[in-house]
């Protein structure tokens, strides 16, 4: 027995969603915050060190020129004096009187250091101080000397952040690149406050805290983009879950025109098919019910009247001879019907075979009618109905199978007949359409309620409940036809009005 309803299935569907490390919705947050923080940190270190070697390649550049320009003015002083380096380094600078420009060292020939910072107004070092020395030294053998102090706090990587570049070089008289060198001096940078931050420092501080508020942007955008994307898969989720517990009217609202909205469009359509397929199902089961239980009906008065009949006649209850002669035709027109209903099901059967062979050739309409009409000619004289043929000669070729349709028209001429009142009026008219020929059965009969029309192509389903099998036959005539005229390919219909009459009408192919 089909049975239609809550599927079984091995779903947990009273398990919490997932959350934490194992959702996708974490997942891919965590996924775009590393990968932008991956990037914004790659772009910082190549800022920073962008930044550190220019910066350090523009204060050596910049101390150069300062040292060439005051070599060849203490170079030019020295000669004009006949002074020591001392006496030239103020005759450049007055302010050197007052106050050492806290940049400057000089040597001299005998490697005495005769001018060099205050040591109350920088942050120097015995390193530094022996770097700078040792560069006066080698600057007197004639050539420029580059260094850098390193610092003892701020580093970043493998840069140091409070280094300070100084530049060395000869001293010569004149001041002319040929002349004797008397002497040498150092420039170096350095800070004139303790503990102050030097320029690359406030670079790197800068390039840090930007990539902290990059981080945190990222993180916002990333949940946001996550959310976006995870939003629709958990509406997909909840939707196949609810659909598992035989909701199928589930559909999904996804606006996206990505991947996630080609998905959700899938399922709404497949959702949907499922609805259509569930719910046809649905009715089948009904219809099997109701045909198990109308084949039963139908089955049992019939027998029960055979049973009766046989055991009275078994048991001598009749006794006349003419009795029992009436009891036994009784028995056969019993018999007749049970033989009818089995008929028909075997033949609604067949006609309903996927396997169903079709005798199509071209086929004259309006000579069939007439030849049906004239067989059932004798019944429509006992009930005092006439029945008219609308069609001519001008109707179109039809392409069906003859024997077929023949039964279609029976049926539904027989169908008329029985809901047609005496002095009433059957006609059978054909129209031609794009590719098809319509046929349309009328009658004047007592038509059929609105709530009936939809189901008298059921398989024994009957307008009139009060009506059995002896007297409004089997109820399987229509079920018979809609199968017949949908394997030609045609579609079938009725239109009736209760008191006017009813129309039936089918569609079969035109004939090429």
């Amino acid at each position: 027995m089909l049975k239609v309803g809550r599927p079984k299935t091995d779903l947990k569907r009273d398990a919490p969603p997932t959350t934490g490390l194992r959702s996708l919705r974490t997942k891919f947050a965590l996924g775009y915050i590393l990968v932008a923080l991956f990037a914004v940190a790659a772009i910082t270190l190549a800022a920073v060190i962008t930044v550190v070697v220019n910066f350090n390649h523009f204060q050596h550049d910049q101390l150069s020129a300062q040292a060439d320009e005051l070599a060849a003015q203490l170079g030019r002083s020295y000669t004009t004096s006949h002074d020591d380096l001392r006496q030239a380094a103020y005759a450049v600078s007055p302010t050197a009187r007052e106050r050492p420009s806290g940049t400057l060292w000089l040597m001299d020939t005998q490697r005495q250091v005769v001018l060099r910072p205050a040591p109350d107004a920088r942050d120097q070092s015995p390193q530094g101080a022996s770097l700078i020395q040792n560069a006066l030294i080698q600057a007197q053998q004639g050539q420029e000397v580059q260094g850098a102090i390193p610092g003892q706090e701020r580093t970043f990587l493998w840069f140091d952040l409070e280094s300070r570049p100084f530049v060395a070089l000869p001293i010569r008289v004149g001041g002319q690149a040929s002349g004797q060198v008397v002497g040498s001096l150092a420039l170096e940078v350095i800070r004139l406050n303790a503990g102050s931050p030097v320029f690359t420092d406030q670079v790197v501080q800068v390039l840090l805290l930007t990539v902290l508020g990059t981080a945190i942007i990222v993180a916002l955008l990333g949940l946001l983009l996550a959310r976006g994307v995870t939003r629709p898969l958990t509406l997909l989720t909840q939707a196949a879950t609810r659909m598992a517990d035989g909701e199928y009217r589930q559909r999904v609202q996804v606006r996206s025109k990505d991947e996630v909205g080609r998905l959700a469009e899938a399922f709404n359509e497949m959702a949907a098919a499922l609805e259509r397929d569930v719910g046809e199902l649905r009715r089948q089961e009904g219809l099997r019910r109701e045909l198990a239980a109308n084949v039963s009906h139908d089955l049992a008065t019939p027998l029960t009247a055979i049973q009766g009949f046989t055991e009275a006649l078994l048991d001598g209850v009749i006794q006349d001879e003419r009795q029992r002669e009436e009891t036994l035709r009784v028995i056969g027109k019993e018999v007749v019907r049970l033989r009818r209903l089995v008929d028909d099901l075997s033949h609604l059967s067949r006609m309903e075979s996927p396997r169903l062979m079709l005798d199509l050739a071209p086929l004259n309409l309006a000579t069939l009618v007439d030849e049906t009409l004239a067989v059932l000619q004798p019944e429509f004289e006992a009930r005092g109905v006439s029945a008219q043929n609308l069609l001519d000669s001008q109707t179109p070729l039809a392409r069906a199978d003859t024997d077929k349709l023949t039964q279609v028209l029976l049926n539904l001429l027989d169908n008329a007949l029985r809901y047609t009142p005496s002095g009433g009026t059957i006609s059978v008219s054909a129209s031609g359409e794009a590719g098809k020929v319509r046929v349309l059965v009328r009658d004047t009969g007592t038509g059929i309620a609105p709530e009936h029309v939809r189901r008298i192509f059921d398989r024994f389903y009957r307008a009139d409940a009060s009506r059995s099998l002896a007297t409004g036959g089997s109820g399987l005539g229509l079920a018979i036809v809609k199968a017949i005229i949908e394997a030609h390919g045609g579609a079938v219909g009725v239109e009736s009005t209760p008191g006017k009459g009813t129309c039936v009408w089918f569609t079969l192919p035109r004939a090429k």
